[in-house]
């Protein structure tokens, strides 16, 4: 017998400024609890998490007892101990019968977007998709799309919501009543403003939106909404015709196309004849720091790829704190610091493991013991089996001591495998009595009845990693993987130029190069071979051909082999 369980779980992280300590696990909310605000029903599942700011966090579940199946979120907006924030309710002649996975958080309003289906409680028509702020319905299906005359809508999903109250979502229209969806799109804010829709022409984009996928479901604005980044499929005759939009405009790296089939610039760190081939998950924030994963059509050994900031930050076949990633990025997220969290597989002793890594440091792996029973201390016979969910991995914004959270879901097992130091006749008693707090009486039987302790409780959990980031030494702070120690000084520019200062372990054939946001090239500050030690080198503010660029952020890049850094410069005008 294998009895699931999923449980919230809380896991505290002391680093140093390189070594990741030791963690603990504790559950804060498990299945066949009570659900919270539903009095008779208990929690049945995990759904996704959502962050704001550097405190509020909130995870939707599932619950199922005498109050009926019910959705619910739960977690805190201002941080500090979860609550119920929200569960199935009927607002004006919507009655909500269930909650899509994805939602959106926003510590500023505060509140939440997010998408539900409902009933229509005077023409009693059923499964209507809708999208919520608060209380409040933003579009639901077969009402009138305000932008286009004769057309309606027809779903709402992934729904997001700004800082400010803010939401966003991929939608669908029809040109006909109660029609099926005829065209799609990208929306943002109370008036669903089409940001991305079929048959628009984006620049930087040769072929225009298709109106059968537009854009995908992996898109992410940054905190305050200035900024996107989103993948989108084009009308191209070829079914290479996936791109990376920055913002409204065709992402470019070294002047070149981020689309299927283009090749990645090796001044990026793509590899020889190496092609793009598919993205998934991206991020970027409020200062224009942006990222994206995908692969490119090298060997499936090394074709897995996370670009930071118009670098390969990460391939598949790198070693990361002592780790060699593999197989395919399983999870990604971008906080408005621009810290990075990633799940992949690493290479494990007999196939590989998944594990979590923030900022190049390993922080939780497959295997890993954790804390049952709430008290700090990790239960050997508790460990992680495999990080589940499907795009559940958020971070936190950092706090005023420099803490970030990372929330995430995995499926945790208790079982005489695992790392246990020693083989046992059966599970200890105490392990009996605290996985009893979530169990039936049947279950517990079952368990105690096993002389071998061969039965196991598989749970799926719901973590938070509290992580402790160093604090900055420079006056501008550089962006995390910089192994070349780059500053820009002053980062916000004023007055005519800049001084860009940086250090070399070693002699290294570098160009120093200035890009725009999109990824363009802008100018060459310097190229050639650099000893080793400090450099200084200054920017005027101008372009390739002595034109002052306009105002706006860029990037101060040292590109070489391998490529050291990226450094933000706002320039004012």
């Amino acid at each position: 017998m294998r009895v699931k369980l999923t449980v919230l779980l809380t896991l505290s992280l002391a680093m140093s400024c390189a070594v990741a300590q030791a963690a603990v696990v504790t559950s804060l909310l498990k299945t066949d609890d009570p659900a919270p605000g539903a009095p008779g029903n208990t929690i049945y599942g995990l759904n996704n998490t959502a962050t704001d700011g550097p405190s509020a966090y909130a995870v939707a579940f599932n619950s199922s007892g005498t109050a009926g199946t019910l959705s619910h979120v739960w977690g805190n907006l201002a941080g500090g101990a979860g609550v119920p924030l929200r569960m199935e309710a009927t607002y004006d002649t919507l009655e909500q019968t269930s909650f899509e996975s994805f939602f959106g958080i926003g510590a500023d309003l505060p509140g939440m977007a997010y998408s539900a289906v409902c009933t229509h409680t005077v023409s009693g028509a059923t499964g209507l998709d809708a999208v919520f702020r608060n209380d409040s319905v933003v579009t639901v299906e077969d009402a009138p799309y305000p932008h286009e005359p004769g057309y309606y809508w027809t779903f709402g999903s992934r729904a997001g919501m700004t800082a400010g109250g803010a939401p966003y979502w991929v939608g669908g229209i029809t040109d006909s009543y109660g029609g099926s969806t005829t065209n799609r799109g990208l929306f943002y804010g109370l008036g669903a403003t089409p940001l991305l829709l079929g048959g628009d022409s984006v620049p930087g984009v040769a072929d225009p939106l298709s109106t059968s996928s537009t854009v995908s479901f992996d898109y992410r604005f940054s905190r305050h909404g200035t900024q996107n980044i989103a993948e989108v499929t084009t009308t191209a005759p070829s079914t290479a015709n996936h791109h990376m939009v920055l913002s409204g405009s065709g992402l470019q790296l070294d002047n070149q196309p981020v689309y299927e089939g283009w090749p990645v610039p090796a001044s990026i760190g793509g590899l020889p004849s190496e092609n793009w081939d598919n993205f998934d998950y991206c991020g970027i924030t409020d200062d224009g720091t942006w990222f994206f994963s995908g692969d490119t059509d090298h060997s499936t050994a090394l074709d897995e790829i996370v670009v930071y900031n118009g670098t390969i930050r990460y391939r598949e076949g790198d070693t990361v704190d002592g780790e060699t990633l593999t197989g395919a990025i399983e999870g990604a997220y971008l906080n408005e610091d621009g810290d990075l969290a990633m799940i992949w597989d690493i290479v494990g002793g007999t196939g590989s493991l998944e594990a979590l890594f923030f900022d190049s440091q390993l922080i939780a792996v497959e295997g890993d013991a954790i804390d049952i029973d709430g008290d700090l201390i990790p239960d050997p016979g508790a460990v992680i089996e495999n990080f589940s969910g499907i795009s559940t991995l958020s971070l936190s914004d950092r706090d005023g001591n420099g803490n970030v959270a990372i929330y995430f879901t995995a499926d945790v097992e208790v079982t005489r495998g695992g790392r246990m130091p020693a083989p046992v006749e059966r599970l200890p008693e105490s392990l009996v009595a605290r996985a009893a707090d979530g169990l039936s009486a049947e279950d517990v039987a079952q368990v105690e009845a096993d002389p071998r302790g061969e039965s196991r409780l598989s749970v799926e959990c719901f973590c938070r990693v509290i992580v402790s980031v160093p604090p900055a030494s420079a006056e501008n702070e550089p962006l995390r993987g910089a192994d070349s120690h780059l500053t820009v000084v002053p980062s916000i520019v004023a007055e005519s130029q800049s001084q860009i200062h940086f250090r070399l372990a070693a002699p290294r054939q570098m160009a120093v190069t200035i890009y725009d946001l999109a990824g363009r090239s802008v100018r060459t500050i310097a190229a050639g071979s650099f000893a080793a030690g400090p450099q200084s080198l200054v920017w005027d503010g101008r372009d390739a051909v002595g034109t002052p660029v306009p105002a706006g952020v860029y990037l101060v890049r040292l590109d070489g082999d391998p490529t050291a850094a990226a450094q933000r410069v706002t320039v004012l005008r």
